[in-house]
Formats: structure tokens, C-alpha cells, sequence
């Protein structure tokens, strides 16, 4: 196994729009990808949301051949 962490930070106008995403990652066929934790906060001028996630992004290590 390899393991990226990384972090995803985007601004949207609703939580479904986040919800959306993070459910599409589950689908990417060369990874796992598990959200851990991510934090949401109301943008000062109330026009969307401002997200930061963290995620784990993990594949299988391929063998280099001898």
C-alpha cells in the first residue's frame, strides 16, 4: 500500500455540493479514498460555505519487475 494524506479546501454554495463530491471520490477505480475529517465554516459575506477536508488516498504499490 501507498498513502497520501492531502488536504481539499474549496468554497460552495451548499453542503450537498461537498456531500456530492466526496461521495464521487468513493468512485475514482485507481484509489481508496476515506475522508477523516473536514471542517466547514459560513463565509463572512454569507454567500457560500468554505470547506477544508482532510483525506487518506490509498493504491496499491505496484512491483517494479527485476
Amino acid at each position: 500500500w501507498m498513502e497520501s494524506r492531502m488536504r481539499l479546501s474549496l468554497e460552495v454554495r451548499h453542503t450537498q455540493v461537498l456531500l456530492d463530491l466526496l461521495d464521487d471520490l468513493q468512485t475514482v477505480s485507481s484509489a481508496i479514498v476515506q475522508p477523516r475529517a473536514c471542517r466547514i465554516q459560513r463565509e463572512t459575506n454569507a454567500a457560500g460555505l468554505a470547506a477544508e477536508c482532510d483525506l487518506r488516498w490509498l493504491t496499491i504499490r505496484q512491483e517494479t519487475p527485476r
